[in-house]
């Protein structure tokens, strides 16, 4: 089964993975790619995602059984750590509808984690998009303080998820980020791709003004 699932995820054709008489096979094979080369880890991701968005009708205590995995997987005392839980989290976020409004908290508070790696979590928000945003937490100042790290990577994971979030109050600082030249690696559309930080700066600007 792994080596079919390698060339679906080297197509990106997640709906065949509908069509496996065992999907708890299907997640188990896929999870297994979530420890290996960075390109398979971030189009699992989306795999799991696609599956608990297709599932959550069906089986909606299969996709929280899930989200609590990736979160016990966070762990480092425990024997599974997985550094590439957060991306999981986020594109299951992204794909379902009702059973993921007990997450936000936790999802957002990943931020707070220094064991985390934050380029993950950024990614994990910002892929969740606006529904992420129905929670007590100020995520806003958050972002505001990685808007201004050292770190290209961070700054730049942070610039691109201010734009999914549509976070009007934060477009001064992305202004900011017009000059600067940086270069940052991002997963978008089913790749990596290498950024200056004024282009997604620019990129999230427009995403928040066409949502004005």
């Amino acid at each position: 089964m792994k080596k079919v699932i390698e060339e679906i995820l080297k197509k990106r054709e997640f709906d065949k993975l509908k069509h496996f008489d065992n999907v708890r096979r299907v997640l188990s094979s896929l999870i297994s790619f979530l420890y290996g080369e960075e390109l398979f880890v971030f189009r699992s991701s989306e795999a799991i995602g696609f599956i608990a968005g297709w599932l959550e009708d069906r089986e909606p205590e299969t996709v929280i059984e899930i989200i609590r995995r990736m979160f016990w997987y966070m762990n480092e005392e425990n024997g599974g750590y997985c550094p590439a839980a957060p991306l999981v989290i986020g594109e299951i976020g992204r794909n379902v509808k009702e059973v993921f409004k007990d997450f936000i908290n936790p999802t957002i508070s990943l931020l707070d984690n220094p064991e985390i790696e934050k380029t993950y979590a950024l990614y994990a928000i910002g892929r969740i998009g606006v529904k992420i945003m129905n929670t007590n937490i100020d995520i806003a100042s958050k972002l505001s303080i990685y808007l201004k790290s050292p770190n290209p990577q961070v700054r730049g994971h942070t610039a691109w998820t201010v734009g999914q979030l549509k976070l009007k109050n934060l477009t001064k600082q992305l202004y900011k980020l017009l000059q600067d030249d940086d270069k940052f690696r991002i997963y978008l559309d089913g790749d990596f791709r290498e950024l200056a930080i004024r282009e997604i700066a620019s990129k999230s600007i427009e995403e928040i003004l066409k949502a004005t």
